[in-house]
């Protein structure tokens, strides 16, 4: 009876949803599940992109996400890859460009590449 006790114990620590989360721009959000699943969701949590982020970037009310290109699932959520782009004003999300294809989508809309940095960085 002990080791079923402990068994139930450790079964529900293990499938807790505990997450670390960070602020964005406009309500968006970053949500690490663990160091390996990150995603990018709007504010009502719907996720948009990831879960393997690898870098974020903002530039005014655009949101630049690299996720870099293996392709795989992570519980059933497709991982999103390439450079994506999140236009946080309209909601209108751009995914899977190459490097070039992003800077000339942030040119035609009269914005700056910004720095890219870790996901850990957007979590408090």
């Amino acid at each position: 009876m002990k080791w079923l006790l402990i068994l139930a114990v450790t079964a529900a620590a293990a499938c807790s949803t505990r997450h670390d989360a960070g602020p964005l721009v406009n309500g968006y959000q970053v949500l690490a599940m663990n160091p390996a699943e990150v995603y990018v969701a709007k504010a009502d949590g719907e996720l948009l992109l990831g879960p393997t982020i690898e870098k974020i970037g903002i530039s005014n009310d655009v949101v630049v996400v690299y996720c870099g290109w293996q392709e795989r699932s992570v519980n059933g959520f497709a991982a999103t890859v390439g450079y994506n782009i999140i236009y946080t004003r309209t909601g209108e999300v751009v995914k899977r460009l190459t490097e070039q294809q992003l800077r000339e989508a942030l040119r035609q809309r009269n914005t700056q590449m910004p720095q890219l940095d870790v996901p850990q960085k957007f979590l408090r």
